[in-house]
């Protein structure tokens, strides 16, 4: 099987935001309610606070259009000493949970951040203009639900910056056979990811299985990135064979799939 951590990739990263990502999160309890929602949002503020026994970290995150007040779990706090998590970067979330928080006399929804990485370099500067998602009018109860694909063609994440954060969001001119379309692929990487999952799942340790959805996304990252063509990405006669030869070059330090803090998961 493909030993593989959770890792950033080496692989041309597109340097964007995940659109309607802040209104998605807001409207999950956690990110167990959707294993393939895996946001790449921006820390529009953080912020260190000394309390008894220790220190914590207050955040913002934002995806150009709303930000939403979080908390960061102490296992990240080495992430933010490294300044991977710092003021302005880019990063992937990978596990979250929403909780409820009252803040003078109103119920809040806050986005205790648990597992994140660095997913491309960090711009200096915040991406659009973001308002607070729970700012007079509570968005998150009044606006309809959100399906990514969906506001995305819509204009839903529409803001002084937002056509161009689209573009760089699904930029081809980085992709190895600039085959790859705008919002077209969406359902068919989804699809990937669910085979990945399947096909990783098979005599995987017990131990393992809450890792595979998020290391499938990032197989199915490169496989999308590296392919010439739609027909070779979609070729399922092909993928355990592709599987193989990423495992081989990542094995040999190749593939840029770099592991994170000297982790070494193995399926």
């Amino acid at each position: 099987m493909l030993a593989m951590s959770k890792a950033l990739m080496n692989v041309p990263v597109v340097d964007s935001l995940t659109p309607a990502a802040i209104q998605t999160m807001c409207r999950m309890k956690s990110s167990d309610d959707d294993l393939f929602f895996v946001p790449t949002v921006q820390v529009y503020r953080i912020k260190r606070n000394i309390c008894d026994g220790g220190e914590n970290w207050s955040i913002a995150l934002s995806d150009g259009q709303y930000y939403v007040y979080g908390l960061c779990d102490d296992a990240l706090i080495n992430l933010i000493h490294n300044h991977d998590i710092a003021q302005n970067a880019i990063v992937r979330v990978y596990k979250f949970q929403v909780t409820i928080r009252n803040y003078r006399g109103r119920d809040m929804k806050v986005v205790r951040l648990i597992d994140a990485d660095k997913a491309a370099p960090n711009p200096g500067y915040p991406i659009g203009t973001p308002i607070n998602i729970q700012g007079d009018r509570n968005e998150t109860e009044t606006s309809p639900a959100v399906d990514l694909s969906v506001a995305v063609a819509a204009g839903e994440n529409d803001g002084p910056n937002a056509v161009a954060s689209r573009e760089a969001f699904f930029s081809t001119s980085k992709m190895k056979g600039r085959w790859q379309h705008d919002y077209r692929d969406f359902h068919h990487r989804r699809d990937m990811v669910k085979t990945l999952v399947k096909m990783l799942s098979t005599d995987a340790p017990q131990e393992t299985l809450d890792t595979i959805p998020t290391r499938a996304k990032q197989i199915e990252l490169v496989l999308y990135q590296q392919a010439p063509t739609f027909d070779d990405y979609i070729d399922m006669t092909t993928l355990k064979g592709r599987i193989k030869r990423l495992q081989e070059c990542n094995e040999a330090g190749e593939t840029g799939i770099i592991r994170k803090r000297g982790e070494n998961r193995g399926l």
